[in-house]
């Protein structure tokens, strides 16, 4: 269709998958990173809650 050449045609369909599973691999490292992130937040959380929670002991006042 395009007048290619087959190795012309072939040579282009090779580069294109090429660059899909590049693609693919780079999705799976950003949801890699967001699932670690999203962790990292929720320890963070928690740490500030204890940390309010030990202040509020510390200095009698009342828990919100």
């Amino acid at each position: 269709e395009k007048g290619l050449s087959r190795q012309a045609f072939l040579k282009e369909q090779i580069e294109t998958l090429s660059i899909m599973e590049e693609v693919e691999k780079q999705e799976q490292a950003i949801d890699e990173l967001y699932d670690r992130t999203i962790d990292t937040m929720q320890r963070c959380s928690d740490a500030m809650t204890n940390m309010d929670r030990t202040f509020n002991k510390l200095f009698g006042e009342d828990e919100e």
